[in-house]
């Protein structure tokens, strides 16, 4: 009997940023005979895998890593190994990769006669610096970008297709926010790292007398030298009682209803999951001035340099101080553009379509 035809997803982790959180939505709602998920990072979670909360998908395996996978060789090596063994049990048809070591697997998956979808998660800056990325992402079938930006740019460098995939986040069954009139908690949801920036938020701090309320840092510590000088500045602005680094959680939804305000002061990013889901929930949202965070008018509107905290404090103030009724108006706006825009059966669907077209 013919095995079913399987789709290989690489994943550097089960739970990390906004791209993962994409492919879970993806692992768990496309519909195809068989998903295989390799992830060589995941060795942390084994006693309390994130794949038994987070993957319902009864048709999705889960491959974990049972030690650390550390250096880029040794996780290149971990994928070789691991998809050596999937091909041997499934009938591997079409593979996506979207992190930079799953791509030096291209030419091996090709060679096996796989069909790959490279999927875009940032500008596409990274890939086309790099001269080995890049040959290796030229090596795909179609490319996929989740932002206009970053189509246009690589269609610059590449011959094959590239489908834009707008990000798909849940819309019916979360909760709206039912008040807009205070201000007293800023949510900062980001993994802790220099490019996310949480540094200005502190300064911020510093900087706006007015705002006597509590901001808090929410994301899993990525750069730990990072986080020994955001509390060193704490500790030294003695701002303890302001400030609130909770680390990664799982409870997004409930920290989404007790925030008043979100801010996504990153200096890089790829389409942001968090603006959509505060766009799609009302939760009013102040961005850095980067091209990925301002695709629509309000998002220009309410950005700031994020190299310039005297910039946000006034962005702040603006919104504070913002009559209601255009509070409402923007927050509804946001809403509908997400509807519209960002459905997640939407984005389930162009993969499936786009799966089948290159099978």
């Amino acid at each position: 009997m013919k095995k079913p035809q399987t789709l290989l997803v690489l994943m550097p982790e089960i739970v990390w940023g906004g791209a993962e959180r994409q492919f879970r939505y993806l692992i768990n709602n496309i519909k195809v005979d068989k998903i295989a998920v390799v992830c060589p990072h995941s060795y942390a979670k084994q006693t309390n895998s994130y794949a038994t909360n987070e993957i319902n998908n009864k048709n999705a395996e889960i491959v974990e890593s049972r030690h650390p996978v550390h250096s880029k060789i040794n996780v290149i090596i971990y994928y070789l190994c691991e998809i050596r063994k999937l091909l041997k049990e499934y009938n591997i048809s079409t593979a996506i990769v979207y992190e930079a070591y799953g791509c030096y697997l291209i030419p091996y998956l090709k060679q096996k006669g796989v069909k790959v979808i490279y999927s875009e998660r940032n500008s596409g800056e990274g890939i086309v610096q790099s001269k080995m990325l890049k040959l290796f992402v030229g090596k795909s079938d179609v490319i996929t970008t989740n932002s206009l930006a970053a189509r246009e740019l690589l269609r610059k460098y590449y011959k094959q297709k590239i489908f834009l995939v707008k990000n798909g986040i849940e819309t019916e069954s979360i909760k709206l926010k039912p008040d807009i009139e205070n201000a007293n908690t800023i949510l900062v949801p980001a993994r802790i790292s220099k490019v996310k920036n949480q540094m200005i938020m502190l300064r911020f701090l510093k900087k706006d007398t007015d705002f006597k309320g509590t901001v808090i840092f929410a994301g899993k510590t990525e750069d730990a030298d990072y986080m020994d000088e955001l509390c060193k500045y704490v500790e030294q602005e003695r701002m303890h009682d302001r400030v609130d680094f909770i680390g990664f959680t799982s409870e997004m939804e409930l920290l989404y209803q007790k925030a008043d305000l979100v801010v996504l002061p990153s200096f890089v990013e790829g389409m942001s999951n968090i603006i959509l889901e505060c766009f799609a929930r009302k939760i009013p949202i102040l961005v850095s001035n980067i091209e990925m965070n301002t695709f629509t008018d309000n998002l220009k509107k309410w950005s700031f340099d994020p190299q310039v905290p005297d910039e946000l404090v006034e962005l702040f103030s603006k919104w504070v101080n913002l009559d209601l009724k255009e509070k409402k108006c923007i927050l509804e706006e946001n809403r509908n553009y997400v509807l519209n825009e960002h459905s997640l059966k939407k984005m389930t669907e162009t993969y499936a379509d786009i799966i089948e077209e290159i099978g």
